[in-house]
């Protein structure tokens, strides 16, 4: 409500924003702690700042240029994090169905590539022709080799041409010099590449070995050390969709996704001795003890998209129920550890958990406070898992009725690429997914942060920060890196696939690029202002001043302020003006200053926006300054915190009600009162598809022209 300070003054504004976003409703709704839209900005502790930084991290390629082409140029199928057994991570990434992992450590992270390999020998030397040519080589074996395929020789790359015996085949130098005498014996190595033309790889960690499937080929393992296939006729995992390691067994969905499989248990017999038995998750022979030999769901619940597992706070083995969620139902599987109780059990062992909204990607459905946290249809949703109190606003339904103005866009066909992740003690969700070349990339980010104002005398509610852009994000991943936890973002970038890493709220206060600090755009708008004033309703005034105040203020910080009269669609501007906090402090001589090397955050207090021009609103025929109510859009540059808004109108004369209107001449003539006996006609008419219309004549009756 505003505040008057004398008979014609009236003031409005805002002073905190711990209310977050809420563009689900009408401007007029939205509190005056709220915000009605915001983009690229937080609100934690209360004010309103840019959003947490993105940093590009640079890839080294080791001067392959082959490798980075493959790496770069290819399509995006899925990426996972992955820990060996001595503890460092690192990331997997399959792109055009090959395996590449990425060691995010140093200033520089070096990518290789990992798919599983099927090598030959070399049986006699060769000389490497030029680069482009090619040469006749003999090989011990053929057979596992075709023309067209990309091979690696002496560590530098060439491409089959022609295979000419059992022994021998003509290869083509990419980038071998020229001239290089390479010895009999070897290897000449080819890579065993899954499909490019697969929409989704799948991956998840079991034990020591990381699982990456597609739907269609035969499972690959990766050690930590050397990747290689699953071999289904020795009982070993066979293909499959998305999947997780449950109860120390793997459990994945079927190529026809309606059915899923459990592996067998760890350190169980199947397991060899060399591997302490821990390799037993790699097989399936347990599934004899189901009478189906599989799990499944009803058909009309419609294909599994997403399984995770969860903890479960009231049983001793702190691991609950597994999750397996179709776009309609999400269905709980609580499948004992021990495989003997599954003897003559046919789909008892699932219930449901959720119906009337499941999820739609394995990536996009994350664990988060206790919770399950998936993207869905109607937008984001959540299920409730584990305790809290009874006064808890969400759970098992759309939380995201906030951020409707956005998510309805997105194309729902292009939800199952949709990825997710919690970090920074935020809930990050991917919208607007695009296709391209690459693969589908999402054009922004939802941020829900869970810690508005967390303290030890209780916490808020999460409210939604708003969207966030600067990502042409692939998918989302994380990782524990000792003790820090570290998110990053497989983006396009000029069309090309990149690494980015999210960073901490206030940890950086610039993006980069390319090595180049590119400050944040970042903006806002709030909800009606002088809403309803006077005491019969709304009241009439007229713009006058307004006021904002910011502090830590880094470097150059360019404010622009709009606002919008009364419904009009479109923002009007009104001031703009750059603030800087760099420090300097004069020396004697007049024309040299000394720089201050750590300059210190500032702050601004009542910077004023000035009158508003007198423009006219031709659609109305008054000034934009003159209206109801407003709301406010504040666009900035680069980094600060706002931490308050007023403004100042004064109120205007009008008559008690609204003189009566005239005809619009941008508007057809639309009947009032029919003439007798006319009105079925007249309603015929309007429903009839033609091109009839109605007139007024002479006598202003209403009559029916062809």
């Amino acid at each position: 409500m505003a505040r008057s300070r004398d008979s014609n003054d009236l003031f409005d504004g805002l002073t905190t924003f711990e209310g977050g976003v809420n563009s689900g409703v009408v401007p007029s709704l939205v509190r005056h702690n709220q915000l009605h839209q915001a983009f690229n900005a937080s609100l934690r502790g209360g004010y309103i700042a840019p959003r947490s930084m993105f940093r590009q991290r640079t890839l080294d390629f080791d001067g392959n240029s082959v490798l980075e082409t493959r790496f770069r140029q290819g399509r995006w199928q899925g990426a996972e994090t992955y820990r060996s057994d001595s503890g460092h991570i690192s990331l997997i990434a399959v792109i055009n169905g090959r395996v590449f992992r990425i060691d995010p450590t140093g200033n520089s992270y070096k990518v290789m590539e990992i798919t599983p390999i099927i090598q030959t020998l070399t049986t006699v030397a060769f000389v490497a022709p030029a680069v482009g040519a090619v040469v006749a080589i003999t090989v011990s074996d053929t057979s596992n080799f075709k023309a067209g395929y990309e091979i690696e020789i002496f560590g530098k790359n060439y491409v089959i041409e022609s295979i000419t015996g059992p022994t021998d085949m003509t290869v083509r130098n990419v980038d071998e010099i020229a001239g290089t005498i390479v010895p009999s014996g070897t290897p000449v190595i080819r890579w065993d590449v899954n499909p490019a033309s697969r929409p989704h790889a799948w991956l998840w960690q079991s034990e020591k070995w990381m699982i990456v499937n597609d739907g269609q080929s035969v499972p690959i393992f990766f050690d930590g050390a050397t990747a290689r296939r699953s071999r289904p006729l020795s009982g070993e995992l066979t293909a499959g969709r998305m999947g997780v390691y449950w109860k120390g067994r793997n459990w994945w969905v079927n190529p026809d996704g309606l059915t899923f499989r459990a592996g067998d248990a760890v350190y169980s017999s199947s397991g060899t001795i060399g591997e302490n038995k821990r390799d037993a998750v790699l097989k399936q022979t347990q599934n004899t003890f189901l009478t189906t030999g599989q799990f499944s769901v009803p058909t009309n619940a419609g294909e599994i998209l997403a399984m995770r597992d969860v903890a479960n706070l009231d049983v001793s083995l702190g691991q609950g129920p597994l999750q397996v969620l179709t776009a309609t139902t999400i269905f709980n599987c609580d499948a004992p550890a021990d495989e003997t109780q599954w003897q003559a059990t046919s789909n008892v062992l699932l219930s449901v958990s959720q119906v009337d909204g499941g999820g739609l990607s394995q990536y996009s459905t994350v664990v988060a406070n206790g919770d399950l946290f998936y993207r869905s249809f109607p937008g984001i949703q959540t299920l409730i898992l584990g305790r809290r109190d009874f006064q808890q606003r969400w759970g098992n339904k759309p939380i995201s009725r906030e951020m409707n103005s956005i998510l309805k866009t997105d194309n729902p066909a292009l939800l199952d690429f949709s990825t997710a992740l919690k970090f920074d003690n935020r809930l990050l969700m991917s919208t607007q997914p695009t296709v391209s070349d690459r693969g589908v990339y999402h054009r922004g980010l939802i941020s829900l942060d869970f810690d508005i104002l967390s303290t030890l005398q209780g916490s808020t509610p999460p409210v939604y920060d708003g969207a966030w852009s600067g990502l042409q994000t692939l998918q989302m991943v994380k990782g524990t890196f000792g003790v820090v936890e570290r998110a990053f973002s497989f983006s396009l970038n000029a069309g090309l696939i990149d690494l980015f890493e999210i960073m901490p709220w206030e940890k950086e206060f610039e993006d980069t690029n390319d090595g180049q600090p590119y400050p944040v755009v970042w903006s806002f708008e709030t909800g009606d202002l002088f809403n309803r004033t006077g005491p019969e309703g709304f009241e009439l005034v007229r713009l006058q001043d307004g006021e904002i105040y910011v502090e830590d203020v880094r470097g150059r910080v360019d404010i622009r302020v709009f606002y919008y009269p009364d419904t009009h669609p479109c923002p009007i501007f009104w001031h703009g003006w750059s603030v800087c906090s760099e420090q300097a402090e004069c020396l004697p001589d007049p024309f040299t200053c000394l720089s201050v090397l750590n300059p210190q955050p500032q702050y601004r207090v009542r910077m004023g926006f000035g009158e508003p021009k007198n423009d006219c609103d031709p659609i109305t025929n008054k000034l934009f300054r003159d209206f109801y109510t407003c709301r406010l859009r504040i666009v900035i540059q680069g980094w600060c915190k706002v931490t308050g808004i007023k403004l100042r109108a004064a109120k205007l004369y009008e008559s008690r009600m609204a003189p009566v209107m005239c005809q619009s001449p941008e508007c057809d003539l639309l009947p009032t009162e029919p003439e007798p006996g006319l009105e079925e006609n007249i309603v015929d008419a309007w429903l009839t598809d033609t091109n009839d219309y109605i007139t007024i004549d002479e006598d202003e009756y209403f009559q029916i022209a062809p």
